[in-house]
């Protein structure tokens, strides 16, 4: 199941301490998430996390348990990438992070706030804070180092549909599903997903056919052809990503989104014209988030990381919310 609230990337991993000022928590209790090699996490660090995603809105119950899930996997990713950092000497020096405090208490001052204070009034321990000072420190100084013009050509380059304004002519076969529908609705209509999917590939029927006899969405009766999309727009975040995975004629595998589940079908591409200068910011958000991704995902099969249960998790490399 899919949810209008996205923990945003930047708010996990490249905040300011600056930032934290402005934090109103009142979790003081040192309730453990999760440890990564025995690291705690705590449920405060969480909450502190989705607070600044969600601000003052409301959330429905069960979009908060896949936020607060969310949030946990980005701070299990946050401390292995440390621990990457530091096996790769890229980290920062004990010398950095006290110069960094004294910046940061210079800086308090100015306010007429002592260090204590503010970590009084931001509901931190002064361990958390500086392991703050040392994920900004040590993340975006290997960013600086990454994040070069070189890299974000390469990156364009073969990611090109993805950034340049590419519009896609797209056929879909749709298995509606309601959101809050059963897991057992929503392996059914996966299952009936590749089935269909299977024939398509064995050319047992043409996917025209199999749109007009198998498909919940209005572009049935059109043999499934929805038209022309763009890379982020009119359809769902996981069917853009699926679509401009595709070559010309190509079929995905069956993709789930708020709607049901997907086949797509890539019918025409037309090329867009910019360059990778021409979008620069969108290009260096995507390549942080692949190395962030990229390492984490790295380190996750050497660590050792337990749940305590304290806060919604995911099943092991999955986005289901564990029992």
């Amino acid at each position: 199941m899919q949810y209008s609230y996205q923990l945003s990337l930047f708010a996990i991993t490249c905040s300011i301490v600056v930032s934290i000022l402005h934090a109103q928590d009142e979790i003081a209790d040192a309730v453990v998430a999760a440890k990564v090699d025995g690291q705690p996490i705590y449920a405060r660090e969480i909450e502190r996390e989705v607070k600044k995603v969600v601000k003052d809105r409301e959330v429905d119950p069960a979009a908060s348990k896949i936020l607060r899930a969310q949030a946990l996997e980005q701070m299990i990713s946050r401390r292995l990438i440390l621990m990457f950092l530091k096996s790769k000497q890229l980290g920062p020096s004990d010398a950095d992070i006290e110069h960094a405090v004294e910046r940061a208490k210079n800086r308090l001052k100015q306010q007429e706030l002592t260090l204590e204070q503010f970590l009084n009034r931001s509901g931190l321990t002064e361990d958390e804070f500086r392991q703050t000072l040392q994920w900004q420190i040590g993340w975006n100084g290997y960013l600086e180092k990454y994040l070069t013009d070189e890299n974000l050509q390469n990156y364009f380059a073969k990611n090109q549909k993805e950034f340049d304004g590419s519009q896609l002519r797209i056929s879909q076969i749709l298995f509606k599903v309601k959101s809050d529908d059963d897991q057992q609705t929503w392996d059914q209509a996966m299952k009936k997903a590749a089935q269909v999917g299977e024939a398509l590939r064995s050319k047992e029927m043409d996917f025209a056919t199999a749109a007009k006899n198998h498909s919940n969405a209005p572009s049935a009766s059109k043999g499934g052809d929805v038209g022309l999309i763009s890379r982020h727009e009119p359809m769902p975040e996981s069917f853009s990503i699926a679509a401009f995975a595709l070559e010309q004629g190509e079929v995905s595998k069956p993709i789930k989104s708020p709607f049901g589940v997907h086949l797509i079908q890539c019918v025409e591409i037309k090329p867009g014209q910019k360059r990778w200068q021409d979008v620069r910011k969108e290009l260096e958000v995507a390549v942080m988030k692949y190395l962030f991704d990229w390492i984490a995902d790295q380190q996750r099969p050497n660590a050792v990381i337990e749940y305590t249960g304290s806060v919604p998790h995911f099943k092991s490399g999955t986005k289901e919310l564990a029992d």
